[in-house]
């Protein structure tokens, strides 16, 4: 009798194996890629943000409320500064609502 291969059991406890390896990083990178969603959309409004406030010049009048593509924008002026906020809700179960503040000097 020859001896020399897997037995059932070895095969089935392998997959087992494999299968509870699997099973327990699945929910970690389906989060991963959320929190990675999630932050290129911080980084997008930030961007709309920063752009929004190079554009103000002499002759704008505050305060300033816009919708973009992912957020609402805020721009006000305070003395000495102009404060520019974004505002939006974040993607997933425990979505929570974001807000990203810049602030720049008075032309």
């Amino acid at each position: 009798m020859n001896n020399s291969g897997f037995t059932l059991i070895e095969v089935i406890s392998a997959f087992g194996l494999l299968l509870l390896i699997i099973l327990f990083t699945l929910p970690f990178l389906s989060q991963m890629r959320l929190e990675q969603k999630n932050l290129s959309i911080e980084r997008m409004n930030v961007l709309d943000l920063e752009s929004k406030l190079y554009e103000i010049n002499q002759d704008t009048s505050f305060p300033i409320h816009t919708t973009g593509e992912w957020a609402d924008f805020i721009l006000k002026q305070s003395s000495g500064y102009i404060e520019g906020c974004a505002r939006w809700k974040g993607e997933g179960k425990r979505a929570q609502k974001k807000e990203v503040c810049l602030y720049v000097p008075l032309p």
